[in-house]
C-alpha cells in the first residue's frame, strides 16, 4: 500500500484529472491515502481535495518543505509524489503493484 502526495498552488482545474487518475489505485486496494501539499491557494483547490476524501496540508513554506512535512505524516511505507496535472499511464497500478512486491 503505499500514499500518494500532491503538490498544488492554484490547481483547481489540474488537480482533477490527477484525483480521477488515482482512482483506480483506490479500487485496487493500493491507495491508502491522498495527501494535497498546497502552497496557501486561494481558488477551490483545497475545497477539491477534501472532496475528493484528501487530507490537506496547506502552507506558505517552500514546496519542499511541504513535501517533507506530508511525507512524515504518511501511514504507508511507500510514496508517489506528484504535481497537480500529472496523470500515470495505462497500467501504472501493475508497475507499482509489482515495485512494491
Amino acid at each position: 500500500m503505499f500514499s500518494v502526495i500532491i503538490a498544488t498552488h492554484e490547481s483547481e482545474r489540474t488537480l482533477v484529472p490527477t484525483l480521477a487518475a488515482l482512482v483506480p489505485g483506490a479500487t485496487a486496494g493500493l491507495l491508502g491515502e491522498v495527501i494535497v501539499a498546497d502552497a496557501g491557494s486561494r481558488d477551490a483547490t483545497a475545497e477539491i481535495g477534501d472532496i475528493a476524501g484528501c487530507r490537506i496540508i496547506s502552507s506558505e513554506a517552500p514546496l519542499g518543505a511541504r513535501l517533507r512535512e506530508a511525507a512524515a505524516s504518511t501511514r504507508t511505507p511507500w510514496l508517489l509524489f506528484l504535481r497537480a496535472g500529472c496523470v500515470p499511464e495505462p497500467g501504472w497500478i501493475t508497475a507499482a503493484d509489482a515495485f512494491m512486491q
